[in-house]
């Protein structure tokens, strides 16, 4: 029993770094844009196809207006894979059903790895890692150990 109130401890605290990374990423994105992507040959082929695409949209939109000259997108900036992966994480937040749900899911993890790799502001400020849990086997840990500290567990639950 104490293994698993342990662990429901361990990715209570998991959840808060990981959504606390997630905060970091939603309020200071243009600081983290700022660098240069070290390969952007190697952006998901989905990101990079619907950020064409919407390039095209807005040239057939905004062609028409008096003294507007579309340049043809060449490249992904950083700044804009920052933007679309904030984009698709309030999606998913805002839709939480459907069949999309998961294709999203997907994409955000797509994303988080190719950023990962390849923004190095990025890796410092929105890298979480959650490890898996280890069980203890020692029974004086098991009944003498505490859980979360008392000052820790009230911080806690006012974060969430």
């Amino acid at each position: 029993m104490y293994n698993k109130k342990k662990m429901s401890s361990h990715y209570l605290k998991a959840t808060i770094s990981v959504s606390e990374a997630q905060r970091l990423l939603l309020d200071e994105a243009h600081k983290i844009s700022a660098q240069p992507l070290t390969d952007a040959a190697k952006i998901p082929r989905e990101v990079a196809s619907e950020l064409f695409e919407a390039s095209q949209v807005s040239k057939t939109l905004y062609e028409k207006l008096p003294g507007f000259e579309f340049k043809d997108k060449q490249s992904i900036s950083s700044s804009e894979i920052v933007a679309y992966l904030k984009a698709v994480l309030t999606d998913n937040s805002l839709f939480t059903f459907g069949v999309d749900r998961d294709r999203q899911g997907k994409l955000i993890s797509k994303l988080h790895r190719y950023l990962l790799s390849n923004l190095a502001s990025y890796q410092q400020q929105c890298a979480s890692q959650v490890k898996l849990f280890e069980p203890t086997e020692n029974v004086d840990i098991a009944k003498n150990g505490e859980l979360v500290a008392k000052a820790e567990c009230l911080s806690v639950w006012i974060d969430l």
